[in-house]
């Protein structure tokens, strides 16, 4: 935490475990929406360019993904560094149909 995550609103109302029981995805969708209209207000921008790295790409990529309507008008670029995602259904009927596609291109180098 820093200097200003010491105090909330719900101190006295909440445990610790309970206050800090939140994820990359919640970040994402609560956390950068807030993040996203304070730098506008601030510097009176139309939009916003989003630079990620790491764990920030993981969360900028869930909340683009599940708040399009809220950032579509509001950011100009988003930049993923180093990106961190957990791909539970990497090996889903889609990817698989997609890599036996491209399968012989892949084993060549074709395609890089």
């Amino acid at each position: 935490g820093s200097m200003y995550s010491n105090r909330h609103d719900r101190d006295g109302e909440w445990s610790i475990r309970e206050r800090w029981n939140f994820n990359f995805a919640d970040m994402g969708y609560y956390d950068m929406p807030a993040q996203v209209d304070k730098v506008l207000e601030v510097t009176n921008k139309p939009k916003v360019t989003i630079i990620g790295f790491s764990q920030g790409s993981a969360q900028s990529i869930y909340g683009l993904a599940k708040r399009q309507d809220f950032f579509a008008p509001r950011v100009h670029r988003f930049v993923a560094l180093a990106p961190c995602i957990k791909a539970l259904r990497l090996m889903t009927e889609p990817y698989t149909n997609l890599s036996q596609r491209f399968k012989e291109e892949l084993e060549n180098g074709i395609l890089f």
